[in-house]
């Protein structure tokens, strides 16, 4: 369970944009956690490869699963 805190406009703002792209308010806020998962890992690959290491291992991207 993730119990997440917000202002009562945030929420209002969350349940906006989950009826807009019809998910359930889970499913949108899950979605945008993958997504910003998705591209911290692109992030982190970049800087690593402009260090000249090794690309840290990505992030599942939940819309090729």
């Amino acid at each position: 369970m993730l119990l997440i805190c917000c202002t009562r406009e945030e929420a209002e703002r969350i349940r906006t944009a989950a009826k807009r792209e019809r998910r359930s308010i889970s499913g949108f806020v899950m979605n945008a956690v993958m997504s910003r998962f998705s591209l911290e890992g692109r992030l982190q690959e970049r800087r690593e490869q402009q260090r000249g290491g090794e690309a840290a291992p990505r992030v599942l991207d939940s819309h090729k699963l």
